[in-house]
């Protein structure tokens, strides 16, 4: 997978003065509703069109999903900033996304659509961002290492494409690393919306010409109807 050059010499705007809406996706006391391994959307990830940005090591980026143990996490190139963005086969809803990164990052941003590139991710308000560890805050849970963000249900409510932008302190530590080791997305499958019919034909009064004699007598109109 070839690696994406983007121009780093763009305006870093997600500084820590910009309006930090890290809200909680529940009700205050209460905790998340609880998410399990059956909800796991890997069969429905198109692994090979998996995008990423920054990565030295892009190619790695398919071994995130597998349930086979991570030896070579994804690690970032240049400033501490990758984006992931993750194709489905079929529309799905999301609920939680569960993470291991080594090296971690302050910050997690997610968009309901996809993002082509980290500098336009930066200038796109995120559907939901939250913090990442060590402060963890409400809406996420830690087990074995592994963190679970929990999305507002009705922020993404149905996507075919979903991108993740994490971020390290560019301002105290522009030369940090971020890596990945593990990386599942939780949610449901939807079923994909029937086509209709583009055009129907219906024939109120059929041409004699096209239908044989021994057809005419058994066709009527379907505008005459007997009581």
């Amino acid at each position: 997978m070839p690696r994406d050059h983007h121009n780093h010499n763009h305006g870093h705007g997600h500084g820590h003065d910009e309006e930090h809406d890290h809200e909680h996706t529940h009700p205050p006391g209460e905790p998340p509703l609880p998410t399990t391994a059956a909800q796991s959307l890997l069969e429905y990830i198109d692994i090979g069109r998996i995008k990423v940005s920054n990565a030295v090591n892009p190619s790695t980026v398919g071994k995130l999903f597998t349930k086979e143990i991570n030896t070579t996490p994804l690690c970032t190139d240049f400033e501490p900033e990758l984006l992931i963005t993750i194709p489905f086969t079929i529309p799905v809803k999301l609920v939680s996304v569960l993470i291991t990164t080594p090296s971690p990052p302050e910050e997690l941003k997610f968009y309901l659509k996809e993002q082509h590139d980290i500098e336009s991710a930066n200038n796109t308000k995120p559907t939901h961002m939250v913090q990442h560890p060590p402060n963890i805050g409400p809406s996420a849970e830690i087990s074995a290492s592994i963190v679970e963000h929990h999305l507002p249900r009705r922020k993404f409510p149905q996507t075919s494409e979903f991108s993740i932008l994490l971020l390290g302190d560019l301002i105290n530590n522009p030369n940090g690393k971020i890596s990945i080791s593990r990386l599942e997305i939780r949610g449901q499958a939807l079923k994909p919306r029937k086509e209709l019919p583009t055009s129907i034909l219906y024939e109120s009064a059929p041409n004699p010409n096209d239908h044989p004699i021994h057809e005419r007598t058994e066709f009527q109109s379907s505008s005459t109807f007997n009581m």
